[in-house]
């Protein structure tokens, strides 16, 4: 078989396949990026494989060396002691470091930062409507009222049924491999993590009900985010946002965000700053 190694693995899939044995699937296959399905008894775990061009992530499993991919589409494979062998490859993963993908936390609540947020990403050039109308730049149309009433009645009295409904409301709203939906709520767990000091009251009811509205891929991102793990670009906003340096800094790291997919990264933006604005203490 043909040897491929990895050199790193997301902490959040390392965690995922330790002392794992199970069947793989390739659900996906493009230019920069793999995406398989590890068979699980509970549920399907999604990794992804990526060349060290691509910013690592929580599901990423970043290679050293990127064959061409296409004969792997439809295969079946398995996942064992540290291998996965799928095709005519042997990865191998048991060996690569684990990259810390879990996110920053803010530990100072006198921290003001809602206007900076703003600020910023006013500054930011993007496509996306849910970016714009929350940031007050167009019609707020694009926002789905009802859905976003539901959470935001949800995060302010605790109450995990109404946060179901919005995010089953949401979820799955919008075109591509993570639709707009999806993101604003990756986007809405990510400021749980960041700024609340239970995260958790907010995201397993947002994940919960998500689950079977979404792609498996989406629901995969969404499920890595609600357990505070997000990609390498975000993991760095956070942490220049926790220690509120510089607004360029910050800008600079907000860009990366926005560059990611077509609309992807500024529709997790929006529902960041969305969520800021409720979840931050009053400053």
């Amino acid at each position: 078989m043909k040897q491929v190694r990895a050199c790193r693995v997301g902490a959040f899939v390392a965690a995922s396949l330790m002392g794992v044995s199970a069947p793989v699937r390739v659900l996906a296959v493009f230019a920069r990026h793999v995406y398989l399905a590890v068979s699980l008894r509970a549920e399907d775990k999604v990794v992804i494989l990526c060349p060290l061009s691509e910013q690592d992530g929580p599901l990423c499993i970043m290679l050293d060396h990127w064959p061409v991919w296409s004969e792997l589409a439809g295969q079946e494979g398995f996942f064992d002691n540290g291998h996965i062998r799928i095709g005519p490859y042997d990865i191998q993963v048991g060996d690569a470091a684990a990259w810390p993908s879990v996110v920053a936390t803010l530990s100072d609540s006198a921290v003001c930062l809602r206007q900076k947020l703003t600020e910023t990403a006013r500054l930011l050039v993007h496509g996306s409507d849910l970016l714009s109308s929350v940031l007050g730049a167009c019609d707020p149309s694009a926002l789905p009222s009802y859905a976003l009433s539901q959470l935001a009645a949800g995060i302010r009295r605790d109450d995990a049924s109404l946060l179901r409904q919005g995010a089953a409301e949401l979820a799955g709203l919008g075109i591509g491999l993570t639709p707009a939906g999806d993101d604003f709520l990756c986007g809405l767990m990510l400021a749980a993590w960041f700024f609340l000091p239970d995260p958790v009251r907010v995201c397993a009811p947002l994940l919960e009900g998500a689950r079977g509205a979404t792609t498996t891929l989406s629901f995969a991102f969404l499920n890595a985010a609600s357990k505070g793990h997000a990609s390498s670009v975000w993991c760095a906003c956070l942490r220049e946002l926790k220690n509120t340096r510089t607004n360029t800094v910050l800008q600079e790291h907000m860009t990366r965000i926005v560059a990611y997919g077509a609309t992807s990264g500024a529709d997790s933006l929006a529902g960041f700053i969305w969520g800021a604005a409720l979840m931050e203490p009053t400053c």
